[in-house]
């Protein structure tokens, strides 16, 4: 499916969350499509990220590569009560 993009800019516009039970949903939904830029439109330009586990990722920046790392990696996300958790893609 292809995104429409914002008038004057070469991003394509994405939904946002109109709650915040929104985020996890969209989180997901961008994550597991690959869509790095898309996870890092939910954050502030100078949001700090606990992840991965022990680390404190800081700015836009940082956490794009964080997630682009992760994105490469093949794992995917799945939601289980309440909580974000990645599975690892096995080979058969």
């Amino acid at each position: 499916m292809a995104r429409a993009k914002r008038a004057g800019s070469s991003e394509p516009s994405r939904p946002k969350a109109a709650r915040p039970a929104d985020l996890a949903r969209l989180f997901l939904d961008r994550a597991n499509a690959g869509d790095v830029d898309g996870v890092v439109a939910l954050y502030e330009s100078d949001a700090v990220l606990a992840f991965p586990p022990g680390q404190i990722t800081v700015g836009a920046k940082a956490i794009r590569e964080v997630y682009a790392q992760f994105c490469r990696s093949a794992r995917r996300w799945y939601r289980r009560d309440r909580q974000s958790h990645w599975l690892t893609k096995m080979s058969p």
